[in-house]
């Protein structure tokens, strides 16, 4: 068992959200007026880039909740006092387990703030009916012991969420991108975002290991906004993209690769940052697509979307004329596309309202846009 600290300041939460809302509702609110005056996205992406810096800024003054990992025991009995297996049991401050062949238990909680009181709630199914018992406890050291929980059967069942991920601080600031992904060990989801822990272990990207987040290598220098699973031909692999330049230590201009154990680059990457990430199979093969506010991939010219096949970059015609947020594979009856949305207006050349499709060869529109 271990100790650890966690930066988290709940009371710049409502400043964060207000400066969130300036960095991304007011510049894109006032977006089609700068389109239709020929500005460039400067703005927008000075504003990302802002707010980045503000990020890093709150990560290094926010003050820390002494949180520590403790092992929550105890035994599952029915009515009659015989023990219940295969009984679920959680806790508020998070963490699963399930009870053995005896009943018992034993639950790992990653982040259990000091003297918090922790509710555990067992659970069980027999039949149709449901049976519960609840019990709490306040640990004062690495382990706890609840005793017996006697189930009883729920006569008023409420489901409710419960932070399986951590109590406060878990995380301490906004997850933007989540993914599932297999680097060996077993599929795992993994969190891409502004969040940072105290030792910066997992700073912008972190993976779930069913008890505690953990880090990716050194990580990443700054935010993630996407993450997707594309396999280039060497096997799956999990690429992150967003506001970050350097991956692992390496050198990685705004979009990266994690092999499970290491971090590469893209080729010499994109130009600027990067919204979105998707896969998609043009016909000659899948590939992975990466939208955002670039000029550039891989010094080729490609304007707010491009594509990568595992080894080179390339542009998807004249490209959008300005950003792209979002990417989605859709099959419409006439053979699967590329679909992308964001704040642009011009598609390959074709007028094309925030929302466009590639078909594999050339751009068209969705009737008259959004």
């Amino acid at each position: 068992m271990f100790t650890i600290c966690v930066g988290f300041r709940s009371s710049l939460l409502g400043v964060l959200v207000a400066i969130v809302g300036s960095y991304t509702l007011a510049p894109l609110a006032g977006a089609q007026q700068v389109i239709s005056q020929g500005a460039s996205s400067r703005g927008l992406r000075s504003a990302s880039r802002e707010f980045a810096e503000f990020a890093q800024e709150v990560l290094a003054a926010s003050p820390t909740i002494e949180a520590q990992s403790i092992l929550i025991e105890g035994r599952v009995i029915d009515e009659s006092g015989l023990p219940v297996s295969g009984a679920v049991v959680v806790s508020s401050a998070g963490g699963s387990a399930s009870t053995d062949r005896e009943g018992i238990f034993q639950l790992e909680v990653a982040q259990c703030p000091r003297d918090a009181s922790v509710g555990v709630t067992a659970i069980a199914t027999v039949g149709d009916r449901t049976w519960t018992s609840h019990a709490q406890v306040t640990p004062n050291g690495p382990s706890a012991n609840v005793g017996g929980m006697h189930l009883q059967e729920a006569a008023d069942c409420q489901p409710s969420w419960l932070p399986t991920f951590g109590a406060a601080p878990g995380l301490n600031l906004a997850v933007k991108a989540l993914a599932v992904f297999d680097d060996g060990s077993g599929p795992a989801p993994y969190a891409g975002g502004v969040f940072g822990t105290e030792d910066a272990s997992a700073d912008y990207i972190a993976k779930w290991t069913g008890a505690r987040w953990s880090g990716l290598g050194s990580g990443l220098d700054s935010i993630v906004l996407t993450l997707a699973v594309f396999d280039d031909g060497s096997g799956p692999a999990l690429y992150a993209g967003g506001l970050f330049t350097t991956a692992g230590g390496v050198p990685a201009n705004f979009i990266a690769k994690w092999n499970g154990s290491v971090w590469s680059a893209l080729g010499s990457g994109l130009s600027h940052e990067v919204d979105t990430l998707a896969v998609f199979d043009d016909g000659s093969g899948p590939a992975l697509y990466a939208g955002g506010w670039f000029t550039n991939a891989g010094g080729v010219p490609a304007n707010s979307i491009a594509k990568w096949n595992g080894s080179t970059w390339s542009a998807l015609g004249t490209g959008l004329n300005s950003g792209v947020q979002t990417l989605a594979v859709f099959d419409d009856g006439s053979g699967s596309a590329l679909y992308a949305g964001g704040v642009f207006t011009n598609a390959g050349g074709v007028p094309a309202r925030f929302i466009a499709k590639w078909s594999g060869s050339s751009w068209s529109a969705l009737e008259s846009g959004m």
